[in-house]
């Protein structure tokens, strides 16, 4: 039950830390951040939501397949929190990239540029890549 416990708390520090990274980036233009600040910030928070998203798959996983080798359990919960962290952060990802790039001025017009362009699937470019590393 503990461990259950743990996943759902660590789903909410999950959702904080993305909604803490997603405030400072909207709140300030990414130049305001040094490039070092940016990267430790996204591979915290990558860090964060895939072990958290793991440890609730894990736990409902081994609730449900009770009979299977925890091994394959573990592996496959392995897998689904680093599919569910690269969907949290893929779509900053891609914006940061573009603000960088020099593409959009501001964030608000990255979003609104991506969205014009591509759609929901624009904020997604490269999530398979990304999924592959």
């Amino acid at each position: 039950m503990a461990k259950y416990l743990m996943g759902k708390f660590s789903l909410v520090v999950c959702l904080s830390c993305a909604n803490v990274y997603a405030n400072l980036i909207l709140t300030h233009h990414v130049n305001a951040f040094s490039h070092a600040d940016i990267i430790s910030l996204y591979l915290y928070f990558l860090r964060v939501l895939t072990f958290g998203s793991y440890e609730i798959y894990k736990q409902a996983l081994l609730k449900r397949f009770p009979n299977v080798k925890p091994a394959l359990i573990y592996a496959l919960s392995a897998i689904l929190g680093d599919v569910t962290g690269s969907g949290w952060l893929c779509p900053s990802e891609v914006m940061k990239q573009q603000l960088q790039a020099g593409i959009y001025p501001s964030m608000g017009e990255a979003i609104k540029g991506i969205w014009k362009k591509n759609g929901l699937g624009g904020f997604y470019q490269g999530f398979t890549g990304g999924l592959a590393r």
